[in-house]
């Protein structure tokens, strides 16, 4: 039984600390980042042997779940934002497509048959958006 439970959040000043709390806890979701964080970024398998190297190693995983957690949060919209690592990796990150140079710029030409083409123009243009707000 845990006496201390630490949370971190996106969420408004105005919430109360129970509307946070029962957010958070609804469903057992905390149970699902760890899985997610086991199954696709591997967080549960060290190879060093050294505390260090661990260390490091769990860390760069830990901000690259952030990232992926980022990008859902900023750029992708309705469904997808609660879809799993997985599900967006095979959909909008491992799709056959040509990327070459265009003037100065880099073009991505997608199959006609892709069916997610439009997600991934509007992601594509807000991901650009987003950059240009931090540069």
């Amino acid at each position: 039984m845990y006496q201390y439970e630490a949370l971190v959040t996106h969420a408004d000043d105005n919430e109360t600390k129970e509307a946070i709390f029962n957010s958070y806890n609804s469903g057992c979701q905390g149970e699902n980042f760890i899985k997610e964080l086991g199954y696709e970024f591997s967080i549960d398998k060290v190879n060093a042997q050294e505390f260090t190297a661990n260390s490091a190693f769990m860390t760069i995983k830990g901000v690259a779940y952030n990232i992926v957690q980022c990008f859902k949060q900023q750029i992708l919209k309705d469904v997808w934002q609660t879809r799993s690592f997985k599900t967006i990796k095979n959909y909008l990150v491992k799709i056959p497509c040509n990327v070459f140079r265009y003037g100065k710029g880099i073009r991505v030409s997608l199959p006609s048959s892709y069916r997610f083409k439009e997600l991934f123009q509007v992601s594509e243009d807000r991901l650009f958006r987003f950059a240009q707000g931090f540069l």
